[in-house]
């Protein structure tokens, strides 16, 4: 199972078959998804038809934790759900870090340095 950063865009996509023909794919006459954040916020998602009987919905993951999914149609139910990670650190401030320990490692080496001189 794939965890998410918080902010990601996740697209949620349901083929929906013939029951008879397997391979056959249909529209169902009624087709939805919910979605459910996890603080039990349910989200009513609009799914967007791709091609017969191909849908997708994109949800915006911007809490932490485990969302839950369902898509509903004539006849059918699919649930699942996704993980989406606790926020870290943004990569920007993990290299402001980085710059100010190498920034202050000269900073003592210069200091050392300069006693140094002063001593002789």
């Amino acid at each position: 199972m794939t965890t998410f950063k918080p902010g990601a865009r996740i697209r949620l996509a349901a083929i929906f078959r013939d029951p008879a023909n397997r391979d056959q794919l249909l529209d169902p006459e009624i087709v939805s998804l919910r979605v459910m954040d996890p603080q039990g916020e349910e989200r009513d998602m609009t799914p967007v038809r791709d091609d017969e009987g191909r849908y997708h919905a994109d949800v915006l993951a911007d809490t932490p934790g485990r969302w839950w999914w369902r898509w509903e149609a004539d006849g059918g139910v699919e649930e699942g759900f996704f993980d989406v990670s606790p926020p870290n650190i943004p990569e920007e401030a993990e290299r402001n870090i980085e710059r100010k320990q190498a920034h202050d490692k000269l900073r003592d080496e210069l200091l050392k340095a300069a006693k140094a001189l002063g001593k002789r």
